[in-house]
């Protein structure tokens, strides 16, 4: 009986140590993750330059998977669209930075794949104004911590908004052979 509880305690230390950097950052407020994964030095004199590496998998149920060095709790959306206008097919998926990592979809269409044809995928973190409060001072005005192609920035001073990042490609699902 004694082995049967310290095989509990182990495995309920290793689901915790798990989830502790897990994909749960829907559910995980921005404190939360902060204490967990602080991996956001601060701001410095000079920008940094942006980290924003994408990769898609699951084939035509396609899942997003970004590492990143925004700050922990930065919001981010992802939108999957079919072109034309009204497109046959959008879909947006939203989260939070947890441990430099994002994660959006799978995408599928009612639970099946998607359809043969092109799709858009835009992955956009927007104003810093939107941002959480607590995130907002380590993304600075408009983003201006970092640099990167990626930042859209104002045209002008008096231009309403500010600067999203904004990460775009078009996927191409062919017909099956």
């Amino acid at each position: 009986m004694e082995g049967f509880f310290m095989r509990a305690r182990f495995a309920l230390v290793a689901m915790l140590a798990l989830a502790s950097c897990g994909q749960s950052p829907k559910a995980e407020s921005f404190q939360t993750a902060q204490t967990k994964c602080d991996r956001f030095p601060g701001v410095g004199k000079d920008p940094i330059p942006l980290e924003f590496q994408v990769s898609l998998t699951g084939g035509r149920r396609p899942q997003v998977n970004i590492v990143t060095n925004l700050p922990e709790g930065t919001e981010v959306n992802a939108t999957l669209k079919s072109p034309g206008f009204p497109p046959n097919y959008i879909a947006q998926d939203e989260g939070s930075v947890a441990c430099g990592k994002l994660l959006f979809g799978p995408f599928s269409k009612q639970g099946n794949e998607l359809p043969s044809g092109l799709f858009e995928l835009s992955v956009t973190a927007p104003l810093v104004i939107v941002q959480p409060k607590p995130v907002q001072k380590y993304l600075g005005t408009d983003y201006n911590v970092f640099r990167s192609e990626l930042i859209t920035k104002r045209k002008s001073p008096s231009e309403l908004g500010g600067s999203t990042i904004e990460w775009k490609t078009t996927l191409n699902f062919r017909q099956p052979s």
